[in-house]
């Protein structure tokens, strides 16, 4: 998957391909398909519904598409029966590769160079769980990923990635620091505090994140990108729905998560100046 950026588009700071992690194999015969992780889907060539069960893990960005895709499958599959338990990119990739469920929702393509942040290459060990076949990366959606807000009185703000680097590197502090001040004229700031929100457990959100401001602010941002946050300040949460709130219950408050999180819960959306 490659990283997309936008050119100053409605908030968001950068679209990435969700994808999910599972099985490939040699065998392309039809008929009915057994998965490991203690799933079974059967099919049939000539169109009849499915049945059986699927477990998957992982993303908690991807959850709402997920939930979308999932209540229209099994109305028209209503003998199938579809769960997504939504833990983070990391941890879904750690229960695929440990054969616990059939596929993992993943914000960030299997590593394969064991030195890009990750205990192991999952490349490898996909393969081993996957019986020697190897494990596919599948794009399913495009996800933006948001600069959600928590300012009152502050409807619109414009934020460039440098600024966006500086804030969650802890350089800037201060919502009426000139520096923001600059790009967003007319707009009133309050003298209060930036409180940093971001993703505590392994997280493909963080990694695209990452990515983003080591890309489009390289002189600002210097961290590796890499599932767990490299910033140097902030507050950790949870999962996409624990940053979301984090921002909404703290005056001030800024974090990265998944658009319609920041929607779901009324969060100011920054505007990103590419």
């Amino acid at each position: 998957m490659k990283l997309s950026r936008s050119a100053r588009l409605g908030g968001m700071a950068l679209a990435g391909a969700l994808a999910l992690a599972a099985c490939g194999s040699d065998n392309n015969s039809g008929g009915s398909t057994s998965t490991g992780g203690g799933g079974a889907a059967g099919s049939s060539s000539s169109g009849a519904a499915l049945s059986g069960s699927l477990n998957g893990e992982g993303s908690t960005a991807q959850k709402n598409a997920i939930d979308e895709a999932v209540a229209t499958f099994t109305q028209n599959n209503p003998n199938a029966k579809v769960s997504y338990n939504a833990t983070g990119s990391g941890a879904g990739i750690k229960s695929f590769n440990g054969g616990q469920v059939d596929w993992a929702g993943s914000d960030s393509a299997l590593k394969t160079d064991p030195g890009g942040g990750d205990a192991a290459s999952e490349t490898a060990a996909a393969k081993q769980r996957c019986g020697g076949n190897d494990a596919w990366n599948i794009p399913v959606v495009a996800g933006p990923i948001s600069v959600a807000y928590n300012l009152q009185g502050v409807d619109k703000l414009v934020l460039t990635p440098s600024l966006i680097a500086k804030i969650f590197n802890g350089k800037i502090t201060q919502w009426n620091d000139p520096a923001i001040a600059a790009v967003n004229s007319d707009v009133p700031l309050p003298n209060q505090k930036i409180s940093v929100f971001y993703r505590s457990d392994e997280s493909g959100t963080t990694e695209n994140f990452m990515k983003y401001l080591a890309g489009a602010a390289p002189q600002d941002f210097t961290a590796k990108p890499a599932k767990t946050w490299a910033g140097k300040t902030g507050q950790g949460a949870a999962k996409s729905s624990g940053v979301a709130q984090g921002i909404k219950s703290t005056p001030g408050g800024i974090g990265y998560v998944e658009w319609s999180n920041a929607k779901d819960n009324n969060l100011g959306v920054a505007q990103v100046d590419n």
